[in-house]
């Protein structure tokens, strides 16, 4: 079905995914979504200003990774919300 693709070619989406130091997924965003790309880069800056904590407040770790847990629950009801 389709073209047949070469060794070089990939698939891709519009998905845009927001990737923390620790490798973690901080939040899923449709690149073609104007509201999911100004939530992105909110989530960017909040990203930044966590890191910035967490090199002078070593604690601030801690609350990075419950926010994390928080944020992943969301992406993951939102994701429920979609599919049904």
């Amino acid at each position: 079905m389709g073209l047949e693709k070469g060794p070089d070619d990939f698939l891709h989406t519009e998905n845009i995914l927001l990737i923390d130091g620790d490798r973690h997924i901080r939040g899923i965003y449709n690149g073609l979504n104007k509201t999911a790309i100004n939530q992105l880069l909110a989530d960017a800056k909040t990203l930044q200003t966590e890191f910035s904590l967490e090199k002078t407040f070593p604690f601030t770790s801690v609350l990075g990774k419950l926010n994390h847990e928080i944020r992943m629950e969301e992406i993951r009801k939102r994701a429920l919300l979609t599919q049904s």
